[in-house]
């Protein structure tokens, strides 16, 4: 790589902290309403209600950059 190069690239720490501040505060999230969901249904319903909607992030994420091929 090149000096040229290297100056030419942008550094982006402030969004990668946002994104990680984002994607702690996600997880948090996740957490407290798996652990409310346990109280009323058992853990194997919770892990699969986890996995369905990964599942359909995962799927929206997809079809975004791919389309209906």
């Amino acid at each position: 790589m090149s000096i040229s190069a290297i100056d030419n690239q942008t550094d982006n720490v402030g969004r990668a902290i946002a994104l990680t501040l984002f994607t702690i505060a996600v997880f948090g999230v996740q957490d407290a309403i798996s652990k409310h969901l346990v109280r009323s249904y058992s853990p194997f319903q919770v892990t699969i209600m986890r996995y369905w909607g990964f599942a359909l992030f995962a799927l929206i994420l997809v079809l975004r950059q791919a389309g209906w091929r």
